[in-house]
Order: structure tokens, then sequence, then C-alpha cells
């Protein structure tokens, strides 16, 4: 018998396309693209992880199981911020970049946040019809699309939400 490697739980590239980021249980790295080693591994970590995103070329935004938002940067062996997005449980369904890197959007149950690259909360709305279940943003950066739990999609201006 042989041993199986961890299966990948997400993945994400670089607004520039020359780095990609993976989730593997509860391993986080990040690769020069077309590399077979990565460049930088976050060792095993206290929380399991369900989703991340790449934040510029050298950030990874992770959501952990106890609700919070988790900012990973590389060269340093621990979390650089954390930042609870609601009660215990309340999990982070999306995680997106806006293609510049200076925002993090995330859905959830609670409604749709976004952030800026350090993690500070720049929106959050709220007011919604349906829980959010994905999240994306245009490769322009000017719009957010939100899939809905009932089966509809949200397009938001981002203009209009970031005054």
């Amino acid at each position: 018998s042989h041993a199986t490697a961890p299966v990948f739980n997400a993945y994400s590239m670089s607004g520039d396309g020359q780095h990609m980021a993976a989730l593997q249980g509860d391993r986080l790295a990040i690769w020069v693209a077309g590399k077979k080693e990565p460049e930088f591994v976050f060792e095993p970590q206290e929380y399991g992880y369900f989703g991340m995103v790449m934040v510029g070329a050298q950030t990874i935004v992770a959501g952990n199981l106890d609700g919070e938002l988790v900012l990973w940067q590389q060269g340093k062996a621990e979390a650089s911020k954390k930042v609870a997005l609601s009660k215990a449980g309340a999990i982070v369904t999306g995680l997106a970049a806006s293609p510049d890197g200076k925002r993090v959007f995330t859905a959830m149950k609670d409604g749709i946040v976004i952030f800026d690259a350090e993690l500070n909360e720049l929106a959050r709305l709220t007011e919604l019809d349906a829980v959010p279940s994905c999240i994306s943003v245009s490769a322009d950066g000017k719009s957010l699309m939100c899939g809905m739990a009932d089966s509809t999609v949200l397009v938001f201006a981002l203009d209009k939400i970031l005054k």
C-alpha cells in the first residue's frame, strides 16, 4: 500500500498570474507558477480551513471553522491578522480577491463583507433576500457577482458600494 497525498481543498491564482496558492487540509502553500515545489509553506495550522484566496502575490486570506478570516503573509510563520466575521459557526461560503489585490470579498450566511488587503472592513451588505453561496469579481474589478442559495445571482457595481 502507499500513502496518498491530501486533497486540495482550495486553489487560487494571483491577479498577475505569476503565483498560485493551495490549501490542503491544514497546510497552505504559495508557488511561483510553473515550479514543482512551493516557494513558501505555512505549516499545519491549529484550525481547519475550508477556503482561501490569494490576495496579491504573497498573501493568502483563509476562512477557518471559527468564523474568522485569517491573513497569512509569505515569510511569516504566524498569521498576521485574524478578523471575526460573526458568531462561531458562521462559515464563509465564498472568498474572492480583486484583480489588483486591494480588496477581499466574502460571502457568508449573514451577507457579503468587503475588506481591504489588510482585512479592514470597507462595506457590509446584509439586506439580502437569500443566503450567499459563492462570490466572484469581474476581471476589470468593477463588478461583484454573488450566487445565492435560491438560485439567483446578484450583481453589484463596486463604485456604488465603496463610496
